[in-house]
C-alpha cells in the first residue's frame, strides 16, 4: 500500500505578505460589534410592558384584585370582602 503526501513549500516572503494582509483585515474590524438588535428590541419591549403594568396598578384601571374578583355575586353569599380590597 502506498501513501503519497503533498507538501506545500511557501517562501518566507510570501508568508510575511500573507500575515500582513491578515493583520490589515483584522485592523479594519471593530473589536466588538455591540449588542445584537434582537436583544435591544426585546429590552425595549420588556421595559414598555413593565411601565404599562405599573401604570395600570397605580391608576386602578384594572379594578379590585383578590380572590373574590373571580366569583359571581351568587357565589359570595354572606361573605364580606377583606379590608384591604378596593370597593
Amino acid at each position: 500500500m502506498r501513501y503519497s503526501i503533498a507538501i506545500s513549500v511557501q517562501s518566507e516572503r510570501d508568508f510575511k505578505a500573507g500575515m500582513a494582509t491578515r493583520r490589515a483585515k483584522m485592523a479594519d474590524q471593530s473589536p466588538y460589534p455591540g449588542t445584537p438588535r434582537w436583544v435591544k428590541i426585546s429590552g425595549i419591549l420588556l421595559g414598555v410592558l413593565i411601565m404599562l403594568a405599573a401604570m395600570l396598578m397605580v391608576s386602578g384601571i384594572g379594578g379590585p384584585h383578590g380572590p373574590g374578583r373571580h366569583l359571581s355575586p351568587e357565589d359570595t353569599g354572606n361573605q364580606t370582602p377583606p379590608a384591604g380590597d378596593r370597593q
